[in-house]
Formats: C-alpha cells, sequence, structure tokens
C-alpha cells in the first residue's frame, strides 16, 4: 500500500524510530539550547561551551532536531531557533519544556519496561523504580515540581472549559473527591459566590488546603476533609465528584473508590466523574495515547464509555448523561445515578 512514496513497511520504521527523536528533544531541553539562542544564531562550539557538553555529539543532535523542524542549521555547525524550538524555552506557554523533562527523565526508561505491565496488569515505573510514581516524586522536589507545572500548564484550561459545560451549581452541595490542591472548587466558587462544597484529599494535602483556603478566606465555604478514598469517602453531600482520578488506578482500584462514594452518598447523592473517554474504532485520540502512560505510570487504564457503564454498574450506579464538548482531547463528563 503506497502513500505519499511511503511504503507500509516505511510508515512502520518510522514509528519504531520516534524514540530516537523524543530522546533528542529531552536533550534540547535539559541543556536549555533554545535559551542559549534567543539572541542569535550560535556555532556549535559555543553552544558546547555553554553547555559543557561535546561540539561533535551535540552536532549530531541538533542537526537531528533541524531536519524535524526543531533548530536551523543556518550555516555549516551555526543554528538558529524556529518556532517550534522556541516552545522549548523554559518559559514558553505551554507545557513542551516540562514535559520533555518528563520524558527523558521518567517515562523513556519505564515504557522500556511496558512488558511488566502487560505480563502483570502492574505499574512498569514501579516495577523499575521500586516505589510508585508518586512516591519517587515526592522524594526528588526538582522532578516534583516540573512535573507539577507539567499538569498546571496541561490541564489548567480544563477547568473553566467544564463549568462552562456544565452547571455543576444544579448539583447542591458537591465533595471533590481526590481534588487536590483544589483548582476546581476554587474556580466554581469564584464563580458563584453562593456555593459551598468540599474538598477530600490525603492528610499531608489537606492540611496545607486547610492553611491556604483559610487564607484566602473560603474556609467558611469549602469544607476541608481528609483521609483516603480508597477506605472511606465523607457523607453529608449532595453530590461526589471523581475529576481526573479513575484512570490513574485498575478496575478493581477503581471500583472501591466509587463503591466508597455509593456508601457515602446513599440512594440520593449523584456521582459525577470528569475523565477521558476513548472513543470507538480505530481512529487516533489523545485518550489512546494517555492510556498507554497510565498503564506504564500506574497499572491504571483510559476508559470508553462501555467500559465505564460496566464500572458503574457493578457499583450500584446508572448513568443519567454524558456531556461532551468540543475538546480534541475527549474530555467529558459522565453524571451517574444511584440505584
Amino acid at each position: 500500500m503506497e502513500q505519499s512514496g511511503l511504503t507500509d513497511a516505511d510508515r512502520l520504521m518510522g514509528k519504531l524510530q520516534g524514540f530516537r527523536i523524543s530522546c533528542a528533544i529531552h536533550l534540547a531541553a535539559k541543556l536549555e539550547l533554545t535559551e542559549h539562542l534567543m539572541d542569535g544564531p550560535k556555532s556549535v562550539q559555543e553552544l558546547a561551551a555553554l553547555c559543557s557538553v561535546a561540539a561533535g555529539p551535540l552536532y549530531q543532535i541538533m542537526r537531528s532536531l533541524a531536519a524535524e523542524g526543531i533548530y536551523r542549521e543556518e550555516t555549516f555547525e551555526v543554528f538558529s531557533n524556529t518556532n517550534m524550538s522556541r516552545l522549548l524555552h523554559r518559559d514558553a506557554p505551554g507545557p513542551a519544556w516540562n514535559y520533555s523533562i518528563i520524558v527523558g527523565e521518567l517515562y523513556v526508561s519505564t515504557f522500556a519496561n511496558l512488558f511488566h505491565s502487560v505480563k502483570t496488569g502492574q505499574s512498569a515505573f514501579a516495577d523499575l523504580n521500586g516505589m510508585s510514581y508518586w512516591d519517587y516524586l515526592g522524594r526528588n522536589d526538582e522532578l516534583g515540581a516540573i512535573f507539577d507545572n507539567l499538569m498546571t500548564r496541561l490541564y489548567d484550561g480544563d477547568v473553566e472549559y467544564l463549568l462552562n459545560l456544565y452547571d455543576f451549581t444544579s448539583l447542591g452541595r458537591l465533595l471533590d473527591v481526590g481534588g487536590g490542591r483544589g483548582s476546581f472548587v476554587r474556580a466554581l466558587m469564584a464563580r458563584h459566590p453562593e456555593v459551598e462544597c468540599g474538598l477530600f484529599e490525603l492528610p499531608a494535602v489537606s492540611g496545607r488546603n486547610e492553611l491556604e483556603f483559610a487564607a484566602d478566606g473560603l474556609g467558611g465555604r469549602c469544607e476541608i476533609l481528609s483521609g483516603s478514598f480508597l477506605e472511606e469517602i465523607p457523607s453529608g453531600f449532595d453530590a461526589y465528584l471523581v475529576k481526573s482520578v479513575l484512570h490513574n488506578w485498575d478496575d478493581e482500584h477503581a471500583a472501591r473508590i466509587l463503591r466508597n462514594c455509593r456508601a457515602a452518598g446513599g440512594n440520593s447523592a449523584r456521582l459525577v466523574i470528569v475523565d477521558f473517554i476513548v472513543p470507538p474504532g480505530n481512529e487516533p485520540s489523545f485518550a489512546k495515547g494517555l492510556d498507554l502512560t497510565m498503564l506504564a505510570l500506574f497499572g491504571g487504564k483510559e476508559r470508553s464509555l462501555i467500559q465505564f457503564d460496566q464500572l458503574l454498574a457493578g457499583v450500584g450506579y446508572r448513568i443519567a448523561s454524558v456531556v461532551e464538548g468540543e475538546s480534541q482531547r475527549g474530555l467529558a463528563i459522565i453524571v451517574a445515578d444511584p440505584v
């Protein structure tokens, strides 16, 4: 089968070799090549001196990147920035610099161990590093900060998108289960001054949340609660929000979280899941790629609507509605009622 002069064998080989450019981009970000070129073109020798690396291998890296539109070789061994390479600046808008570091430092080696996840259903990262992904980041302040910044740059826009997509005030008093630092409930309360809600997190996170919400004058409107959603979830709320949580877990643990929501909410509280929905068919999607990342890092998974329906039915919920907007990544809101 021919397309644009390439055979299926050519395209397959190209995909197999994609790891090379990922590693080269990571090096460019780590060496801050873009920053060094912001005031104009420089020779490889100048860049090598600034980065304390060997000029010859650096030229090989930059020549390969230039072939992908990342940097431009102006004359022999002299490079300049391009629109794409400027995205690799540490302070550029978007997630590229942070993601490049995380990919190179953590993901490449994890995906090389993907067979462990396929064989056992468990985290390739934990098998490789002897601890969970979160424990590893907690012990590495620099990478932890880079990852936090990556998540902010990737997903902070999702909050406004979700608030525009669905009327969360219709749910009554809402508990954000595993809501992290509370970016969602903060935005909800800022938009709707009459809203009161709750934020449930592990004790280490909740302690910090309590201080910050009190300092910001929000303590009276948002109840800060602590515990583990794998053990017990507080009762007394009209609805339970589980946002970007379930994909970190396999079906057994995801079901445990949902059962705890069901027990806390009784026969009246609604459940609201915000997550990516894997589309049917063979077309590529953001969720299908992220699915592999969840498997490798956590032994988790993204789910199709059929899989969500099966998961919810097994713990006493029925899907009432699914709200999808124009998100190219497939982020959606699933509203479920107890049965």
